[in-house]
């Protein structure tokens, strides 16, 4: 804004003093419009629209100094206020700066009044100007201060002089962390706290070397609650005009769900490819039984018959025995390998699962090393199951189990309990969905396995054993039985503590109608107790 320009309204009842200083404004060259006001009514008339600089008279007939300055204050509060007059005391003009007055000029001092007039002028212009980038200011801080305290992610920054500690954390950091902004400006050292013991040093290592780090970084952290949460951050270095690193900042962002979406998948795929390398594996096992089968038909039968008619040869007769006893183990392998690939029929009905674990352990006790406790605990539950199939389940499962302690004592436990399969179970079994199970588990004390090791024992094929002593078709056996039960079996092995295989079949549910139990005798397929609801997909919807 150009001062030379400008309105100027002087309120003077005294003519000839106006015209004294219209004078001294044209010598100075002051190039404005001089506008006189001599009472309330005229004075208020040119205060609209503001002028540049108000002069004033202080005694006046109509209206007194201050009640000029009063009405300035409500009509134009932000135009520079000059008294002109004959005389002030020094309290009256101290009161008068402290009411608002910019500047006071003594008719006998005239020669200061184009000065103070300019300087007015040039201290009203820099104020607006402060005014405005004050403004500008303050809007741009509450601009970001609404963008960060809305923001799903977490705004900060930390600066390490003079006192370590946050200069900003955003609000967000209480919905990830369950901690808000003022805990960490209470404790810098409580993000340290709550870094996942893995992510910890990565922290600490910002913390003392200052050197941070480029790129995206995931860490994980703790809840005030106890879950783990996973973030995505990026860091910035802030430095000094010397080019050292006196602050970070940086934005954290919440991947938990992503992260837990891309394990799923995982899992997904991992179940697809094990499926579809199954379903592989199944076909090519059917064709190699089936032929298989042919050819050890003729080997038992001419082995029988050569034994039939050689008995008087003794040593003849006994590499008969040999063939036929390789022939039998070659047919309970063809065996194995049709139930592993679903190839023969199976008959289930409702049976007691207690039952079946129970009687298959009185036929594995007599094998078992005296080293090798057995400890059971079976609680009572029917499932729809082919009782052989579940036997071989259990023979299976144990003989590994105690394979696994050969070497030394050991305990093998064998529970049978009614469990509730939840969401988070379920999305790891394929094929089953939430509801009632029994759950078989078979818990040994052996060497365990390691990780990889665990990925891979339901392989076809698959053994730790030496050669000779497994075919690595077992637990590839199990696995298909159980799920051709609808079920699901886990493992958890841990190495030099040993090894827990549950295995989870659907409830059988007995109808009301139900008449009678079956008898304590031999473990029967079906009984009299029928109608029994034991379709798994039929009581629970269809699986997954």
């Amino acid at each position: 804004m150009n001062a030379e320009s400008q309105r100027v309204v002087y309120l003077e009842d005294d003519e000839s003093a106006f015209e004294l200083v219209r004078s001294l404004l044209a010598a100075e060259s002051l190039d404005c419009v001089l506008e006189h006001a001599f009472d309330e009514a005229s004075f208020r008339a040119a205060l609209s629209p503001p002028p540049a600089v108000i002069l004033s008279d202080y005694n006046l007939p109509t209206m007194d100094g201050m009640a000029a300055l009063e009405l300035r204050g409500k009509l134009c509060p932000d135009t520079p206020f000059i008294f002109v007059s004959g005389a002030l005391g020094e309290a009256v003009a101290i009161d008068l700066l402290k009411a608002g007055v910019t500047d006071f000029v003594l008719k006998d001092a005239l020669p200061r009044l184009v000065p103070a007039i300019r300087r007015s002028i040039a201290e009203a212009q820099e104020h607006r100007v402060r005014v405005v980038a004050e403004r500008s200011l303050r809007e741009s801080e509450d601009r970001f201060r609404r963008l960060t305290e809305n923001a799903p992610d977490v705004i900060f920054r930390f600066r390490f002089e003079p006192v370590p500690g946050y200069d900003y954390i955003s609000p967000a950091i209480d919905r990830l962390f369950g901690y808000k902004p003022e805990e960490f400006y209470a404790d810098p050292r409580l993000a340290g706290k709550l870094t996942h013991p893995d992510d910890r040093a990565k922290i600490q290592s910002i913390a003392h070397t200052r050197r941070v780090p480029e790129g995206i970084q995931e860490i994980k952290w703790l809840t005030r609650d106890g879950r783990t949460v996973v973030t995505e951050q990026r860091f910035v270095a802030i430095r000094d005009e010397q080019g050292q690193v006196v602050a970070v900042e940086g934005i954290a962002r919440d991947i938990t769900a992503v992260r837990k979406e891309q394990e799923q998948r995982r899992v997904l795929e991992a179940q697809l490819h094990q499926s579809q390398k199954m379903e592989s594996i199944g076909v090519l096992a059917g064709g190699i039984a089936h032929d298989f089968n042919n050819i050890l038909t003729g080997i038992l039968g001419f082995a029988e018959i050569g034994q039939h008619s050689l008995r008087d040869s003794q040593a003849l007769g006994e590499c008969l025995a040999e063939i036929r006893k390789a022939g039998l183990r070659a047919r309970d392998l063809v065996a194995q390998i049709l139930t592993f690939s679903r190839q023969r029929d199976s008959v289930q009905a409702p049976v007691e699962l207690s039952r079946l674990v129970g009687d298959a352990l009185k036929f594995l006790r007599a094998s078992t090393p005296a080293t090798i406790k057995i400890e059971k605990h079976l609680a009572a539950g029917r499932v729809r199951a082919d009782p052989t199939q579940i036997h071989q389940v259990v023979l299976n499962l144990a003989t590994n189990a105690i394979h696994a302690m050969r070497d030394g004592a050991g305990t093998l436990t064998v529970n049978v309990a009614q469990v509730e399969v939840d969401v988070a179970l379920a999305a790891g079994l394929p094929n089953v969905a939430p509801g009632p199970f029994m759950r078989l588990s078979v818990r040994d004390t052996g060497h365990g396995m390691d990780e990889a090791t665990a990925s891979r024992i339901f392989d076809p094929f698959f053994t730790t054993k030496p050669t000779g002593e497994g075919t690595g078709l077992g637990l590839a056996v199990v696995q298909g039985i159980v799920r051709a039960h609808q079920g699901g079996i886990t493992v958890e092995s841990t190495v030099g503590q040993g090894t827990t295989f549950c295995v989870y079949l659907p409830v059988c549910a007995v109808s009301a109608g139900t008449r009678r139990r079956a008898p304590d005798g031999a473990v029967r397929g079906g009984d009299d107790a029928e109608p029994e609801r034991c379709d798994p997909a039929a009581r629970r919807g269809a699986v997954r």
